[in-house]
């Protein structure tokens, strides 16, 4: 035998080598018992709600949820609960509140913009109806979302089953 047929014959065997110690680790891992680990991704609910003046208070309608994957940069928002602005609630399955997130009244808004003369100035805009689109980090044990109005909860409420 030449040289370069011993190198093949040991390449080849080193290869069926390989190839067989593999196949007898893969029946040992088949027999072991398999541990399922559940991890809770987290998750982020984009919500859209309409909010409208009526002439018995304002109404809350749901115009969409959608929910992914991910998570929030975490900010520390001011949670001042002025009467007219909203709350969206997470809610367990019993009912309790898990975290809270305050909306600032969205018919209700102050612009700043500079006037003619070039100062700062702010002016009062008050709408009918709108959209607001909030996004919220859901936690683990949330059930369902409770948007409801500060200062005027028992009636001006909106429940969602997420």
């Amino acid at each position: 035998m030449n040289h370069c047929t011993k190198k093949i014959a040991f390449i080849l065997c080193l290869a069926i080598l390989l190839l067989s110690m593999s196949c007898k680790s893969a029946a040992v891992d088949a027999n072991k018992e398999s541990e399922i680990v559940i991890v809770d991704v987290p998750k982020i609910a984009f919500v859209t709600y309409k909010i409208s003046k009526g002439q018995e208070g304002n109404t809350i309608e749901l115009i969409d949820v959608i929910k992914a994957e991910g998570k929030l940069k975490s900010k520390e928002k001011n949670q001042n609960k002025i009467a007219g602005n909203y709350e969206l609630i997470q809610l367990d399955k019993n009912g309790n509140q898990l975290v809270t997130t305050t909306v600032e009244n969205p018919l209700n808004q102050t612009v700043e913009y500079i006037q003619d003369n070039g100062e700062l100035a702010k002016k009062e805009l008050t709408f009918q109806s709108k959209e607001i689109a909030i996004r919220v980090q859901i936690q683990a044990r949330t059930s369902y979302l409770l948007m409801q109005e500060i200062g005027n909860e028992s009636k001006n409420y909106l429940k969602t089953k997420l």
